[in-house]
C-alpha cells in the first residue's frame, strides 16, 4: 500500500526502526478499519508520514501516522480540536 522513503525515521530513537518497518501494515490496517482508499503519493516529514485518502463517501482526507514521543504524544488531541 505504501512505500516508506529510505532513511525515514533515522534518529528518532529506540524502537523507531521497528515502527518504520510496520508503517505499511499500519497504513493498510487503518485504511481498512476506517474505509479509506489511498488517493495520492505518500508524504513525510521528520516524524510522520501522511497518506492522501478518500473516505467511503469520496470525501478527501489524509491518514497521518506519527512517531510517538514526548513532543507528539498530544498531537491527536490537538488535531481533533
Amino acid at each position: 500500500m505504501i512505500t516508506v522513503p529510505k532513511g525515514f525515521g533515522d534518529g528518532l530513537g529506540k524502537g523507531a526502526p521497528e515502527w518504520v518497518e510496520a508503517l505499511p501494515e499500519l497504513a493498510a490496517e487503518f485504511c481498512s478499519r476506517w474505509h479509506l482508499t489511498p488517493d495520492g503519493d505518500l508524504l513525510n516529514g521528520y516524524v510522520a508520514v501522511v497518506l492522501p485518502v478518500r473516505r467511503a463517501d469520496s470525501t478527501p482526507a489524509v491518514l497521518k501516522l506519527t512517531w510517538q514521543d514526548t513532543e507528539t504524544e498530544h498531537e491527536a488531541l490537538a488535531l481533533r480540536l
